[in-house]
């Protein structure tokens, strides 16, 4: 199988025996405490800022505008209106958004044996790798929005950039921004002279959610994010009843129903090698529904 269609999620061998029992992948809250960036999904708004500022403007100052405004009164607008936006937008994603992080590896020989960077920052001890079969991975993503249990979905590369480098944020996210841009008029029509972002336009969140969801810090380049991110929400003016439960700030997604799309699992070189590849191939082995798994061993010479 090509590495563009493998993804690989490092962990530890008992949070891989746990998924197979269990059958379900863990996705954390986007606040979780453990996220390495602190600026995490703060890249873009600037960008957003001023896509939420251009709408307003060409409503309200152009020579179609919509509404009349002295100067003095649409500056204070502007300032309200794009706050008010702004802050019910982040504060609506921030409490749905939902990530499971894996790596795209494209060389062969990190394919066979994982990533030194990546073993070192999340397969130390009883380290592993969970390696997956993309397509099958992203199709039980996308089946579980057709059943809406969720509102929007992401399967995609993570773009590492400076949070100020607003060219190449606006060329990676370039029709996504013309959809934002439109769906942010439509809110600002419907919403005027009424209780204002009370409760956002559910065509807002998917395309908001996207450009947030796929920027980190070019720092973090070397970890080759993969990223599956889910936005819980479907529309905040219906009671969603069959929505996936939240369950101590994580939501947990069925993978076994169809078999899993786990191709094999790698041990890291770190820690106790052989013992922790006994474990692991001895509890393969004592299960049917877990003999298509591989179990191999990282060739990386580690001390």
């Amino acid at each position: 199988m090509k590495s563009n269609n493998l993804l690989y999620h490092y962990t530890d061998i008992y949070a891989a025996i746990g998924i197979l029992k269990s059958g379900v992948l863990f996705f954390s809250h986007c606040r979780h405490p453990k996220i390495n960036d602190l600026t995490e999904f703060k890249h873009a708004d600037p960008f957003i800022l001023e896509t939420i500022k251009k709408a307003i403007d060409d409503l309200f100052c152009g020579k179609n505008k919509y509404f009349d405004y002295t100067a003095t009164d649409y500056e204070y607008f502007r300032k309200k209106r794009t706050e008010s936006l702004s802050n019910s937008l982040l504060k609506a994603l921030g409490e749905h958004f939902f990530a499971f992080s894996t790596t795209q590896h494209h060389v062969n020989y990190e394919k066979d044996n994982g990533s030194l960077v990546m073993w070192r920052g999340y397969g130390k001890k009883n380290g592993c790798s969970i390696v997956f079969d993309k397509n099958q991975l992203e199709s039980i993503v996308k089946e579980g929005q057709k059943q809406k249990k969720y509102g929007g979905f992401i399967c995609d590369k993570v773009k590492y950039l400076h949070a100020n480098d607003k060219e190449k944020i606006e060329k990676a996210f370039r029709k996504t921004y013309a959809d934002f841009y439109e769906s942010i008029k439509i809110q600002i029509i419907k919403k005027h002279d009424k209780q204002h972002d009370k409760k956002i336009n559910k065509k807002l969140l998917p395309t908001y959610f996207s450009i947030k969801s796929r920027l980190k810090h070019y720092a973090f380049n070397s970890e080759q994010e993969y990223r599956i991110g889910i936005l819980r929400c479907i529309d905040s003016n219906k009671d969603n009843t069959n929505l996936i439960e939240v369950k101590n700030g994580r939501i947990e997604l069925p993978i076994a129903e169809q078999g899993f799309p786990i191709k094999k699992i790698i041990v890291s070189p770190i820690g106790d090698q052989e013992k922790n590849y006994k474990v692991l191939s001895e509890f393969i082995q004592s299960d049917p529904r877990y003999h298509g798994i591989e179990v191999t061993k990282s060739e990386i010479p580690h001390q």
